[in-house]
């Protein structure tokens, strides 16, 4: 993780006509470019569901409507040419992660996923082996002819997923307002009941309800086989609270989340289950002095990078929560036009790694910043207040947590 710069200079920024620019106060730039490791490939600008809570189609950013609504094989074959320059300019970066994203991206179909992926691994000749390929998708179209495509193409499968038919169907129906969770359970069953297919499976991404019960949420994984587990908490920013979050910041007394999460952890600390749930183990590897190996947890970084369905190379997707354009660092950037490297080495981008870096007075006082970071970014925005220098509207929660977390395992160390 990037070290807390203690020698940066708070800088405030001129006015800007980028709606996510007003008002930042963000750290200078540093001289060294950016290194990305993840980039999400926007095979599909369309979904099939209408999660109600989806950060592409239900917060401020709504470029997708611009975009074509699927990815051509010509864009995924220039994908592939400047990953393969970037990874032969490159050579200290052991492995890149390539995640087929959306929107839904199985509505891209079989026989076209096929040729996008022969296309993009052809181009990348030499460095295919640095490469890893993985599948975000909702699981409902997930078929044997699917899995058989990701198995031949080595493609890690992750299902999101938010937990029981309860918990799927407060939030997760198409768009016909119509129960997603029989589906999910079969792409589920198909993946864990198979030797053949397990080794894809990565595991559920599910985002918390204060509504359902940890302990359910956990039991269901549990019972299905599931290997991994990563808790999302809702997006959302100043301007867009998430539900219950009235008091947004340390004075959040409630700390809903930061509990929820709690008695998640307690649960499966105590618990017997080999499932992994990755918020966790980052804030415990955390708290012994390691390092975090997600967004949102740990010192910022500047790591991921988005190519949209015509090739646009933008920031880290989750930031259309925050602002419209929120995402975009140069309407000038795509894999048809420049190179990863040149985006990278512009001020654009170095400005962006310093944002990522850049916490308010709050955040670098408080005791768990090496532990929490200031949380994920765009939680921390605010169209009228100082844009993401802000505290998240996280903060109370994620203090919670730390503190809880941590008074368990510290206080399993000396049996250890």
């Amino acid at each position: 993780m990037t070290p807390l710069d203690r020698g940066t200079t708070m800088v405030p920024q001129p006015a800007s006509s980028d709606p996510h620019s007003r008002g930042l106060i963000v750290s200078e730039p540093s001289e060294a470019p950016p290194v990305v490791t993840c980039f999400l490939l926007k095979v599909a600008s369309r979904c099939n569901l209408a999660c109600d809570y989806c950060y592409v189609y239900e917060h401020a950013d709504q470029s997708y409507r611009q975009q074509p609504k699927l990815m051509s094989v010509r864009t995924a074959q220039a994908v592939g040419r400047r990953l393969n320059e970037y990874l032969c300019r490159n050579e200290h970066i052991e492995k890149v992660t390539i995640v087929i994203h959306g929107g839904e991206p199985l509505l891209l179909g079989v026989k076209r996923m096929d040729a996008l992926l022969r296309a993009l691994l052809a181009e990348m000749r030499e460095n295919v082996t640095r490469v890893s390929l993985s599948v975000q998708t909702n699981g409902v179209l997930l078929t044997r002819q699917w899995l058989d495509l990701f198995l031949r193409h080595d493609v890690t499968i992750s299902l999101s997923a938010d937990g029981p038919r309860a918990a799927n169907d407060l939030h997760r129906l198409d768009h016909f307002n119509r129960s997603t969770y029989d589906l999910v359970q079969q792409s589920i069953n198909a993946l864990t009941q198979s030797s053949i297919y397990a080794k894809l499976f990565g595991g559920v991404l599910a985002v918390v309800d204060l509504n359902t019960k940890p302990e359910e949420v956990l039991a269901w994984a549990k019972a299905l086989h599931i290997p991994s587990i990563d808790f999302l908490l809702p997006d959302g920013t100043y301007d867009h609270l998430p539900p219950r979050l009235l008091e947004p910041g340390i004075r959040n007394n409630a700390a809903a989340y930061g509990r929820w999460l709690g008695s998640a952890f307690d649960y499966w600390y105590s618990s017997d289950s080999d499932i992994r749930v990755r918020l966790f183990e980052n804030i415990m590897d955390l708290s012994l002095g390691g390092e975090s190996r997600t967004e949102g947890i740990g010192l910022g970084h500047f790591s991921i990078l988005t190519i949209e369905t015509d090739g646009q190379i933008q920031d880290t997707d989750v930031m259309k929560v925050a602002a419209p354009g929120a995402p975009v660092l140069d309407k000038k950037w795509s894999v048809h036009t420049i190179s990863i490297d040149s985006a990278l080495a512009s001020q654009a981008a170095k400005s962006r790694a310093a944002l990522a870096r850049s916490l308010p007075t709050t955040c670098k006082r408080c005791s768990q910043v090496n532990t929490c970071g200031g949380g994920h970014l765009p939680h921390r925005y605010s169209s009228y207040d100082q844009g993401f220098s802000n505290p998240s509207i996280y903060c109370g929660d994620l203090s919670y947590l730390i503190h809880h977390i941590e008074r368990r395992i510290f206080s399993d160390l000396p049996s250890v």
